[in-house]
């Protein structure tokens, strides 16, 4: 596991994700671009907490890694899967 964003970020954990990331460092599923924009939009945003509930559970990165979050945010390998 890779830590990618400390906890200390609070509710601007999942923002921060959107912000540094793009959709072509993963592989795409249906709705990912609008989560991530939803989720530029910061936690004012009605559907932010959904938008980030769908990207953690969809989003592999294209070596095949994952999210994992509990307060910090962590890519998880593949082979530890």
């Amino acid at each position: 596991m890779v830590l990618l964003i400390d906890g200390l970020r609070g509710v601007y954990v999942p923002k921060t994700f959107a912000d540094w990331h793009c959709a072509d460092q993963c592989i795409l599923y249906p709705g990912l671009i609008i989560d991530l924009f939803t989720l530029r939009n910061g936690p004012e945003d009605p559907e932010y907490w959904e938008a980030w509930d769908s990207l953690l559970a969809n989003w592999k990165y294209l070596d095949g890694s994952t999210l994992y979050q509990n307060g910090d945010l962590w890519i998880v390998a593949k082979e530890t899967i």
